[in-house]
């Protein structure tokens, strides 16, 4: 089976199953050919975006650090209480009755 054939003006030139035609080649010789242009609008489009950006993750941290804060001043305080001198037929649910109007007993 004959090479495939391209045709490039006057000459043809044969390239292989796994040759790459010679435009092919150059670009990958000179990648500067396939890269975009950056102008100084896009420099400055870049740089705006990234300081939106950054300030979005400023706002964001400081959107979470009140949550935290808000949240550490909702959490309630607990105390541990000790009571004395009780009849051992006291039962648990009786002394949540009688604790009950200082607060929630767990």
């Amino acid at each position: 089976m004959p090479a495939p054939t391209m045709a490039l003006g006057a000459p043809q030139l044969a390239v292989g199953p796994h040759q790459k035609p010679p435009e092919a080649k150059l670009l990958a010789i000179h990648p500067a050919h396939t890269q975009t242009q950056t102008t100084p609008q896009h420099q400055l489009q870049a740089q705006q975006q990234q300081q939106q950006q950054q300030a979005q993750q400023q706002q964001q941290q400081q959107q979470h650090q009140q949550q935290l804060q808000q949240l550490s001043a909702i959490k309630q305080e607990h105390y541990h209480i000790f009571v004395g001198d009780l009849s051992p037929e006291i039962e648990t649910q009786t002394l949540k009755e009688a604790f009950a109007p200082f607060g929630d007993i767990s």
